[in-house]
């Protein structure tokens, strides 16, 4: 105990100490553990739940860039129906159309004939009409020159009979 008095150990200072430290220790428990001991937890709960929503959020983020995938390939899909279906229904309007168009061409050919046949027939009837005509006139000339009247007359009322069967 000599080594303790020469070093100045008070035994009445050392528990003066033990009891301040037993008292500091328990305030701080008491006042200042606790609550930090409080918040930790509270911090350590509000970690774990945001890592939990963050998986959910990576987990929903992955499920939409699937469903964003399946939609896309389906609108692909559904592209490539439509364009077959549009060029199915261009090419079947477009054999309507041409179909169409020859038969419209057809009947304005056999129109265009029909017209022409009527027009060379009205052709051949005015040029039988005209060639009557100078027939009769020339006749008249030549008959006047040669026949009396009345026999002209006879001859042309027979010509005109026989010119009246071929109209």
């Amino acid at each position: 105990m000599e080594i303790l008095n020469n070093f100045g150990f008070e035994p009445t200072f050392f528990i003066a100490q033990i009891i301040n430290f037993l008292v500091l220790a328990f305030v701080f428990k008491k006042f200042l553990y606790k609550p930090i001991l409080k918040t930790l937890h509270a911090r350590q709960a509000k970690i774990a739940q945001s890592l939990k929503d963050a998986e959910e959020a990576r987990l929903a983020l992955e499920t939409a860039e699937n469903k964003k995938d399946e939609i896309i390939k389906k609108a692909t899909i559904e592209a490539e129906k439509i364009i077959e279906e549009t060029k199915k229904t261009a090419e079947e309007l477009r054999e309507d159309l041409t179909a169409k168009a020859k038969s419209e061409s057809e009947k304005i050919m056999l129109d265009a004939q029909a017209a022409a046949t009527e027009q060379l027939d009205r052709a051949q009837k005015q040029a039988e009409g005209l060639a009557i005509d100078v027939s009769k006139r020339i006749l008249n000339r030549i008959l006047s020159e040669i026949f009396t009247r009345e026999e002209k007359q006879k001859i042309i009322t027979r010509n005109v009979k026989i010119l009246e069967k071929y109209e």
